[in-house]
């Protein structure tokens, strides 16, 4: 995972200057990552997901259930 970070950020600082500029020694991806797999849940949800990331949640609204179809 930390090959493909460190790849990614160099072709697209390479690709925007303006981002080199902006992450000049600092780290352009977070440190961690997370995967899993997608088991029982279809594409539609996942993309849910991905375009849900930018929303600020509460925390006391925050569930997670395994067996949501």
């Amino acid at each position: 995972m930390q090959n493909i970070k460190g790849r990614s950020s160099r072709r697209l600082q390479q690709e925007f200057p303006q981002l080199r500029k902006e992450y000049w020694g600092r780290h352009f991806w977070g440190i961690g990552f997370f995967c899993v797999t997608s088991g029982n849940i279809t594409d539609e949800m996942i993309s849910q997901y991905i375009e849900e990331q930018g929303n600020k949640q509460d925390d006391d609204t925050f569930q997670v259930n395994p067996f949501a179809a």
